[in-house]
């Protein structure tokens, strides 16, 4: 089932009825222009306006005038960029001893682009910015809703070809576009077409070795702000329920949500 609002890049039609067809998705809402796609599903989730046989739901618009990242911020982007959002089950990932979706949904944008981009390899940002040359290219936000917990809102935005500027208190982040870094045309539906099919066949069970193998904090300096105060210590990755884990003065701390910054060793 395809909602098409507004006049929309047909390459992106053909994207989207080719992961229906192949029973990747069920649903789509296609928008030339809209707020946020998260915010976007988000509605129709309070509203119920969607079954079971609508999920997984992609949210897919051209253009994204207030999109919403962690921690508040905001951007807005153009067909330059992907802009998308998928509402799914939350099941494989809500348990105590499971890894956060959030962690699954970064791998599987990061092994996406490391298919699209070969040789070129990606790296994750705890827990879930997607960086090239240390310099990133991808964000992800999950959302959950209280009277549907277990469904998530899996919100996803990627520089294709031009590199937003980022707020005041992402200075130390440097963003980067994808076609930075290879020499062939790219499109943007192709890398929809990757991330979609691999995010919804990525599993808790199989997320955390993949991570520590992409994890770009490890073994470094980074402070975080925990437990109302800045930390500082030595990251040494993840562990099996995907907290990051911090060496504090000789104390292993086990963080399970936070802002992570590299810092320079005294």
């Amino acid at each position: 089932m395809l909602n098409i609002q507004g006049t929309v890049d047909p390459n992106g039609v053909r994207c989207v009825e080719s992961l229906v067809r192949d029973h990747v998705l069920r649903s789509c809402v296609y928008t030339h222009s809209t707020t946020s796609t998260n915010t976007l599903a988000l509605d129709e989730l309070n509203g119920n306006a969607f079954t079971d046989q609508h999920l997984p739901r992609l949210y897919l618009t051209d253009s994204q005038t207030a999109g919403r990242g962690r921690l508040g911020r905001t951007w807005s982007t153009s067909d330059d960029s992907l802009t998308f959002s998928m509402l799914i089950r939350n099941t494989n990932f809500d348990t105590p001893t499971s890894v956060p979706l959030s962690l699954a949904a970064g791998i599987a944008t990061a092994e996406a682009l490391d298919a699209l981009l070969s040789p070129v390899a990606t790296q994750i940002k705890w827990p879930n910015d997607v960086y090239v040359d240390g310099k990133k290219v991808a964000g992800i936000l999950v959302e959950v809703n209280q009277k549907h917990p277990s469904l998530a809102v899996v919100g996803i935005g990627i520089n294709i070809h031009t590199a937003p500027l980022l707020e005041q208190n992402q200075a130390a982040v440097e963003a980067a576009s994808l076609s930075q870094f290879v020499s062939h045309p790219l499109s943007r539906f192709d890398v929809l077409d990757e991330v979609v099919r691999r995010m919804l066949e990525t599993t808790s069970h199989s997320v955390t070795h993949r991570f520590r193998q992409k994890c770009c904090l490890t073994g470094e300096m980074i402070s975080l702000f925990h437990s109302g105060q800045d930390r500082q210590g030595e990251c040494r990755g993840i562990d099996d329920c995907g907290r990051l884990l911090i060496d504090i003065d000789g104390q292993l701390v086990a963080i399970q949500s936070g802002e992570a910054t590299r810092v320079r060793r005294q």
